[in-house]
């Protein structure tokens, strides 16, 4: 049985980047282990929606690049996050409307599996957004 692991967004990040000379090698050696099957990588929405923050805000990467690179990640067989299933569509939308935030492109995706497309924002954006049948809180 593999061993379950917890990946954190700091070896993610440095395994990307390849930015620190001591702590890429082992990041990247771990991320080898994890595609070979003997780790099952645990990774959450959270441990994304941080990585993407740091790839798109702090670094300046494109934001096709971080798709290829994360669904790269996301989708190989020892890799475990719930509710895969939304993060086409997420990084879909992430990628087509530069105007909307990773989280906010979740927010829709999860709207519309959870209600519908029924969403209550005071965002106009988000709320005229493809899909989302906006509801005025006001």
């Amino acid at each position: 049985m593999r061993d379950r692991v917890f990946v954190d967004t700091n070896i993610l990040l440095r395994h990307l980047l390849t930015d620190d000379p001591v702590l890429s090698p082992p990041a990247t050696e771990f991320m080898n282990r994890v595609a070979s099957g003997q780790y099952l990588a645990v990774l959450s929405a959270t441990v994304l929606f941080e990585t993407i923050y740091v790839l798109e805000k702090q670094r300046r990467i494109d934001r096709s690049t971080i798709r290829r690179d994360l669904i790269a990640i996301i989708t190989l067989p020892s890799v475990e996050l719930a509710d895969m299933g939304m993060y086409a569509e997420v990084f879909r939308r992430y990628v087509e409307r530069p105007s909307l935030s990773f989280a906010d492109c979740f927010h829709i995706v999860l709207a519309r599996k959870l209600t519908d497309g029924r969403l209550a924002t005071f965002d106009e954006a988000l709320g005229k957004a493809e899909g989302v049948d906006w509801v005025h809180p006001a």
